[in-house]
Order: C-alpha cells, then sequence, then structure tokens
C-alpha cells in the first residue's frame, strides 16, 4: 500500500485548514467612534455646524473635522483610543428687528466639549451653542 500521496493530500489539507482556522480566529479590530448632538440654547437641533475634534499635546497629534447632519449630529470613526476637545462653530441667520423691520443678520456661535475615546464603543458628546460675541 503506498500512502505517500495520501499523506501529502493530507498535509496540504491540513496546512490549509490551518491556515483558515489562524485567519478567522484573529481578534477584530473594535470600532471607535464619537458622536457630537450640537444644539442651540432651546434645545433644538443645529445642522450644518462644523465640529472639529482635536488633541493639544506633543504626543497626541489628532484633528478631525465634519459638520453636523440634519438631526444636529456630526459622527466620527478613529483608529485608536484618547480624549479630545471638541470645538463647534456655526453661522445662524436671525431676524434683528429695527423699527418694525426684520432685517436677516448672520450671527456666529460657538460650543465646547471633551469626548473620551474608548474600544469598542460610542463616545457621546452634547455641545450647546452660545452666541460669539
Amino acid at each position: 500500500m503506498n500512502i505517500g500521496p495520501l499523506k501529502g493530500r493530507f498535509g496540504c489539507l491540513l496546512l490549509a485548514l490551518l491556515v483558515v482556522l489562524s485567519v478567522a480566529c484573529e481578534p477584530e479590530e473594535e470600532e471607535i467612534k464619537a458622536e457630537v448632538l450640537v444644539l442651540d440654547q432651546d434645545d433644538r437641533v443645529v445642522p450644518n455646524a462644523l465640529v472639529v475634534l482635536f488633541c493639544d499635546g506633543p504626543q497626541c497629534v489628532v484633528r478631525d473635522s465634519t459638520t453636523s447632519n440634519s438631526l444636529g449630529i456630526a459622527s466620527f470613526e478613529f483608529d485608536f483610543p484618547a480624549v479630545l476637545f471638541v470645538d463647534v462653530k456655526v453661522t445662524l441667520t436671525e431676524d434683528s428687528i429695527v423699527g418694525t423691520t426684520a432685517i436677516p443678520v448672520d450671527r456666529k456661535y460657538i460650543g465646547q466639549g471633551v469626548v473620551t475615546l474608548e474600544e469598542g464603543q460610542t463616545a457621546e458628546e452634547t455641545v450647546v451653542i452660545e452666541r460669539d460675541l
């Protein structure tokens, strides 16, 4: 009985199985997300606000920005845990009353916060904007 060819095929099959199992058993990287909800002082959502997440230090070089969506939420994804500052800026058009006439005026609003990013979690922060003086 010649088992040489069987031994070779069995060895290849065993090797292929080990490769598949080693790849399948690799731990998946857990997502690190942040969501910032932007509200005005009357608790109304603020769409189209510029939201910037960043850190400030010699060993932390992170800066990412996006705008809040129609629900007032700005979503981010990161590769590693960190503590980041949040800056929000938006210009809103409001009516200014002069005598009996309403005149549209652009006013700048700002807000700040902090998010702590952890593996496998979505950090949530609510920033209430205030008029920039």
